[in-house]
């Protein structure tokens, strides 16, 4: 990538080109600026013009400098160039966008975008520009000024990837971070509470609401804030010690999940809420009664 910018800021033919390196921090713009300012030095650039300084490098009317979304002001800049940093971690498009605008001023310019994936699939990385990628790839869009390029086994060993897909069999954290970094997989969250084989080997067929029909719960409700969703979850408590000498200890919790839910807008309030015929069973408080008719519940031991 250094190679790229250098030639394009003194050698595309172009007159007092603006190249940039962006991120949405400065700090992990200047990561891509700064192999080009170590390389100037290093080469006969140094003599054909090229000077560097901390955040910019300059050639003749042109320059290439570090620009980060934190900064105060972004606007004004006729682009010829610009490579970005991990984009998914852009609060918003606007740096982005104000580089991809900037190019109508230009011949033949080029922006160049590195990212991996994201956690949030609301995000305008996912939602605008992965979603480009993936309407050319299926060919149900003919955009033939974006190109898409997947470094699989070129900017990454595919030995250390078979070790690190072995390292994040059994951890949730090595696994999210697995997905997203190095298979550029979206995830929901930046970090799985526990695996979902463990949650799926809790599920107990043999039990039924009937079963608790009367008995002690407690009713949970989750609200959510942005992209999750508003839950109500039944906690029945145990009845029966697991350890007969500690009678404290407690025996198995029961969690019943009020199924259908349907996912609905946003209310007034900006809760997104759930719908569905969640019965008359009721719980906020451990003195609650299981009493449930008309929808089911999925069940699990924990």
């Amino acid at each position: 990538m250094a190679g790229v910018s250098l030639f394009m800021l003194g050698m595309d033919g172009e007159l007092g080109p603006h190249c940039f390196s962006i991120a949405a921090k400065k700090d992990r713009a200047r990561q891509v600026f700064q192999p080009a300012a170590n390389m100037v030095p290093e080469t006969e650039l140094a003599k054909a013009g090229y000077q560097v300084f901390k955040e910019r490098i300059t050639y003749r009317f042109g320059f290439y400098q570090v620009l980060s979304s934190d900064a105060t002001t972004s606007s004004g800049h006729k682009t010829h160039f610009y490579v970005g940093d991990e984009t998914h971690e852009h609060k918003s498009p606007y740096l982005v966008e104000r580089m991809i605008g900037g190019m109508s001023a230009r011949g033949n310019p080029l922006g160049w975008q590195i990212t991996t994936a994201g956690v949030d699939k609301q995000h305008f990385c996912y939602k605008e520009y992965r979603e480009d990628i993936v309407r050319i790839l299926t060919r149900k869009a003919d955009l033939d000024h974006i190109f898409g390029i997947i470094n699989i086994d070129v900017s990454t060993d595919i030995e250390r990837l078979r070790e690190r897909c072995q390292e994040a069999q059994n951890s949730s954290l090595r696994k999210q971070i697995f997905l997203n970094e190095h298979l550029n997989i979206w995830g929901s969250e930046e970090t799985g509470h526990f695996k979902a084989a463990d949650w799926d080997a809790c599920y107990d067929p043999n039990l039924s609401e009937a079963d608790l029909v009367g008995k002690r719960c407690a009713g949970i409700f989750d609200l959510s804030q942005t992209r999750d969703m508003s839950a109500l979850v039944y906690l029945f408590h145990p009845e029966k010690p697991t350890n007969p000498d500690n009678p404290k200890a407690g025996g198995r919790w029961i969690v019943g999940l009020p199924l259908p839910a349907i996912s609905c807008p946003k209310n007034g309030t900006g809760v997104t809420t759930r719908h569905g015929n969640s019965g008359s069973a009721r719980g906020t408080s451990s003195s609650a009664r299981g009493e449930r008719s008309g929808s089911k519940m999925c069940l699990r031991k924990s």
